[in-house]
């Protein structure tokens, strides 16, 4: 039953697409799948306990499961650890890491800026550069 009315097939079709874009009702099961685990949670009170302790101005959240919510995100879409994120926050409020805080002033930006964090904490422990096991560095030089 096609008419050949341009605006009421095109209002059909839009009625058609809210009607299947609509947002289902998230059963019980939904909720506790993207509930954030104890462990996510206290990730986000660990990187806010290291926020408060070097800034005396820092007002925590009031929304702490929504810092949680971003560490679930970087371990579910990243494929990191929680170690990965314990040491990259451990790296952050180093020595070595004192200059790149300011980027990171909440869980977002930690996300944000993950892979760097992370680039930084795996390629410089103990203040030397490391190579993964059997490249050496002359070896790269000569290939290029």
């Amino acid at each position: 039953n096609r008419s050949f009315d341009w605006c009421a097939e095109f209002e059909r079709w839009v009625r058609k697409e809210i009607a299947s874009n609509a947002p289902v009702v998230a059963s019980e099961q939904m909720l506790a799948d993207t509930k954030p685990s104890g462990e996510e949670f206290e990730m986000a009170q660990y990187f806010i306990r290291r926020l408060s302790s070097i800034d005396p101005q820092f007002e925590e959240p009031f929304d702490v499961m929504s810092w949680a919510k971003q560490i679930r995100l970087l371990i579910e879409t990243g494929g990191y650890t929680l170690l990965d994120v314990k040491a990259a926050i451990d790296w952050l409020f180093s020595a070595k890491g004192d200059w790149f805080r300011p980027n990171v002033p909440d869980a977002y930006h930690l996300r944000k800026h993950f892979k760097r964090l992370i680039a930084h904490t795996r390629s410089f422990r103990d203040g030397k550069p490391k190579l993964p096991e059997g490249i050496d560095l002359f070896d790269l030089y000569e290939q290029l």
